[in-house]
């Protein structure tokens, strides 16, 4: 199966919280995961918050980035690219998606017609994938 994770999805795969088993049920069944190009920048930016905030110690805020990192080496994650761009503006305009969601958006439908599940937590970008024809999975969501 062939999965695309936004960032709010793919961060309960290193924190555990509200969505983490759904999220850790879905890669055991991954044959193929594809992220966006701003998922790592997201991802630690997300981290980085959580260690602010103390939900963290620095010890796993290491961890967690080291286990981010190493996975990227798993991941499909396609250039930032003039088309991946020109779907962003055009998500921006349909559905007033925010800059980072519609890259996320953007690239995912660069590879649509291989996609068999997109996650989110978002529920404005799940909206937005769904109405793209994506089939959509919503960690936070009981299904």
């Amino acid at each position: 199966m062939i999965l695309f994770f936004d960032t709010s999805a793919l961060i309960k795969k290193y924190i555990q919280e509200n969505g983490s088993d759904f999220v850790d049920k879905y890669f055991q069944q991954a044959s193929k995961v594809i992220i966006s190009p701003v998922t790592y920048i997201e991802s630690m930016s997300t981290i980085k918050r959580i260690l602010i905030e103390k939900n963290i110690t620095i010890k796993q805020y290491n961890q967690i980035k080291d286990d981010i990192i190493f996975d990227l080496e798993y991941f499909t994650i396609p250039s930032f690219s003039e088309e991946i761009e020109y779907y962003s503006v055009m998500f921006i305009e349909k559905y007033q998606l925010k800059s980072l969601d519609s890259i996320q958006l953007s690239s995912a439908h660069s590879f649509k017609s291989d996609i068999d599940i997109f996650l989110t937590a978002d529920n404005k970008l799940a909206k937005a994938a769904s109405n793209e024809g994506f089939s959509v999975k919503n960690p936070l969501i009981i299904q």
